[in-house]
C-alpha cells in the first residue's frame, strides 16, 4: 500500500479478468468490484473469487 507521503490509487467497477490483470501489471494499488445485482457493472462471486485468487498468486 501507499506510504504515508504518497497517493493511493484504486480502480472500481472492473468486470473482466483481463481488466484486472492490467491494472495491477500498471501498478494501482487496488482495484474494486461491484457486487449489486442491479450495476451494469455486476459480477458474480465466482468471478470475484477468480480475480482475487490471481492477485494474490501474481
Amino acid at each position: 500500500m501507499a506510504s504515508p507521503t504518497s497517493t493511493a490509487v484504486k480502480i472500481c467497477g472492473i468486470t473482466d479478468i483481463t481488466q484486472a490483470i492490467s491494472i495491477a501489471k500498471m501498478g494501482a494499488d487496488a482495484i474494486g468490484v461491484i457486487g449489486v445485482p442491479s450495476s451494469p457493472r455486476f459480477i458474480s462471486s465466482n468471478q470475484k473469487k477468480g480475480y482475487f485468487l490471481w492477485s494474490r498468486k501474481n
